[in-house]
């Protein structure tokens, strides 16, 4: 069996929904943020959405030669 996604991101987007803190996700790549936007928009994990897209603003404004 094949996951369209990457245990990685399916881990992290399983955090979002356990009963721990939700992850702060610093240190993830602008890939990385995305991919796990685009996972939890399809299963919609708001929580998650919404911490990734913060995450993405932040990096584009200390970063603006990424924008």
């Amino acid at each position: 069996m094949t996951l369209p996604r990457t245990s990685t991101t399916l881990s992290t987007l399983f955090e979002f929904i356990g009963t721990q803190k939700y992850p702060r996700l610093l240190n993830g790549n602008l890939e990385s943020l995305a991919e796990i936007a685009r996972v939890a928009e399809k299963y919609r994990v708001y929580s998650a959405m919404n911490t990734c897209c913060e995450r993405m603003r932040r990096a584009l404004f200390h970063s603006p030669t990424l924008s």
